[in-house]
């Protein structure tokens, strides 16, 4: 599926899946490099950037977290080819943020607004927004949490420990995500004086274009560490009210074990098959072994709760 938006000084071009021979068309109306067509093909395997200097076109590929979307996939790839006088962007799947920067565009394109965009502008709107689309995941994490630590005060912490492992596999995945455009950026920020050493207003547009990214980029990254610093906490906190009550179920066992210990053994040695046994025979025999078994039994309640065990 192609589409596409013509500004007064640049266009967009949007396609989803593309076939080879469309590929093919996009190379020639552009005049893309072989090597480039290649690229877009197939999704590549992680995010990354190339400069080709000569048709002045930079690629990247930009990866992030879908962690909220139903399926198997958490991550969606955009590959973004930009060039002073065009955008082309090539992706493998919806992308919903992407399909409304679209809307929003050829509405704008409609009633002559944003004028004078060229293809680095359109790539910092893209961008930024495919960063605000992160956002949005991680405060959907933010709430998950919340829910999280709500109920875990309400007696839930069992239900919550596989809540907190979704939870971390979700940030993780934000996490694997993201990490690489820190490296990305920093190396376009390396190349851009050579890239653009014979263009000097390319080069200051492609470097507005990087710092406003990068900030961006940097802003995510430290709400991706907050929401990793509160889950491990939550996760401690969690731990630690399951392992309480489970040595509340084993102190009440194990009391109760000390206590029936005596009066079974107590109860085993009058059942004993002997010529002579103390007090079995006797008047009222039955109620004196009783009392001696309730009498133990009220004297370790007593001494539990002396030594605070039962409080």
């Amino acid at each position: 599926m192609r589409r596409e938006i013509v500004l007064s000084t640049a266009r967009w071009i949007d396609v989803q899946s593309p076939s080879s021979d469309e590929l093919q068309r996009l190379g020639g109306t552009f005049a893309l490099p072989p090597v480039l067509l290649e690229e877009l093909a197939a999704p590549s395997a992680r995010s990354r950037l190339d400069v080709y200097p000569e048709e002045n076109i930079v690629y990247f590929v930009f990866s992030i977290p879908t962690t909220k979307r139903p399926g198997p996939d958490t991550e969606a790839e955009i590959d973004l080819v930009i060039a002073p006088s065009f955008l082309l962007t090539v992706h493998y799947e919806h992308i919903d943020p992407l399909h409304k920067l679209f809307k929003e565009l050829e509405v704008a394109a409609a009633t002559s607004q944003k004028k004078g965009l060229d293809g680095f502008d359109l790539a910092r709107l893209v961008l930024l927004k495919l960063y605000s689309s992160v956002r949005h995941e991680l405060t959907a994490i933010r709430a998950d949490l919340e829910d999280i630590e709500t109920r875990m005060y309400q007696g839930e912490e069992k239900e919550m420990v596989f809540a907190l492992a979704q939870s971390a596999r979700d940030l993780l995945n934000v996490r694997q995500s993201l990490e690489p455009h820190g490296v990305l950026w920093r190396h376009w920020e390396e190349q851009l004086p050579q890239i653009f050493a014979g263009e000097p207003k390319l080069c200051a547009k492609a470097r507005a274009l990087t710092g406003r990214l990068r900030r961006s980029f940097e802003e995510v990254m430290i709400e991706t560490n907050s929401l990793s610093s509160w889950l491990k906490e939550l996760r401690e906190t969690n731990s630690s009210l399951v392992s309480t009550k489970q040595n509340e179920v084993m102190k009440v066992l194990t009391i109760m074990a000390f206590i029936t210990f005596p009066l079974t053994l107590i109860s085993s040695i009058f059942g004993m098959n002997t010529t002579y046994l103390p007090i079995v025979g006797a008047k009222g025999d039955f109620w004196i072994i009783i009392s001696i078994m309730m009498t133990l039994t009220i004297t370790f309640f007593v001494y539990f709760w002396h030594k605070r065990w039962l409080r």
